[in-house]
Parts: C-alpha cells; sequence; structure tokens
C-alpha cells in the first residue's frame, strides 16, 4: 500500500509538472481522510493534490483521490495541521470515481502571493455528501 501511495503521488506530480510554468514551484498535499479537522473524514479516503502557480493571479491543480465516493467540492483553505479555516479558494471538480482533475484558474494576486509566503498553513480538503465537512484532507509541503 506505501508503494502504491508512493506511485500515486509520483503520477500525480508529473501530471502537474505539465500544467506547470517552468520556474514554478510545485506544492503537494497528501490527502487523507484521518487528516480532517475537527472531525475525522473518510478513513478509507487517500491520494494527492499538486498547487503550482503560473503567473501572478494563475493557479493550477491536480487532485487525484480514490476510495471515495461522487465528491462535491474542493478548497484551499487557510488553517495549520490540526486546525481548520476559512476556504481562500475554490478549486473546479468533478464527481469522478476515484477523483482525478488537472486544470488551471484564475484568482486573486493576493491569494498567489499569501500562500507562497507562507503555505504551510494552507491546506486542501474535498468534501462529499457522506462528509460534507470533509472527506480528505492535505497541509500544502
Amino acid at each position: 500500500m506505501k508503494s502504491f501511495r508512493l506511485l500515486v503521488s509520483a503520477a500525480a506530480l508529473l501530471a502537474a509538472a505539465t500544467l506547470a510554468h517552468a520556474n514554478s514551484r510545485v506544492y503537494v498535499a497528501t490527502l487523507y481522510g484521518g487528516n480532517e479537522e475537527p472531525v475525522l473524514g473518510d478513513l478509507d479516503s487517500y491520494g494527492v493534490a499538486t498547487v503550482t502557480f503560473n503567473t501572478a493571479t494563475s493557479l493550477c491543480y491536480s487532485i487525484l483521490l480514490h476510495n471515495t465516493i461522487a465528491n462535491t467540492q474542493a478548497h484551499i483553505h487557510i488553517g495549520p495541521p490540526q486546525l481548520g479555516g476559512g476556504v481562500v479558494q475554490f478549486l473546479p471538480i468533478n464527481a469522478s470515481v476515484p477523483l482525478r482533475v488537472a486544470n488551471c484558474i484564475a484568482v486573486p494576486a493576493a491569494t498567489v502571493a499569501a500562500i507562497r509566503a507562507n503555505s504551510q498553513n494552507y491546506y486542501i480538503n474535498v468534501h462529499n455528501a457522506v462528509f460534507p465537512g470533509g472527506a480528505a484532507r492535505g497541509q500544502l509541503e
């Protein structure tokens, strides 16, 4: 299982690299239901998300999430590990199972600057109908 998770992470990073500009840094979040706060999410869900910023107002992301049901939302939140926080950016997703999405969106320059300056205080989570507070979460690294 551990080697499979590493393979999933490597594949997601490779997908993100194809979307990212050569001078961009890739931020990675390991998604797991046990990371959700204050209520645990789906303990069977696991995956990886990546975020890159191609310009001062462009965010590219990829999310791969396994062992979940039809997902409804994904977001970037502000908040350190073990604490919940407010949404700073919605991430459009589809309801595919497993969840596989890669996209680039326009975002406010202030959001890009804030995440770049302090990425470890931001996290990504994915929601579904069974876990409306969050099925899986991962801190950006």
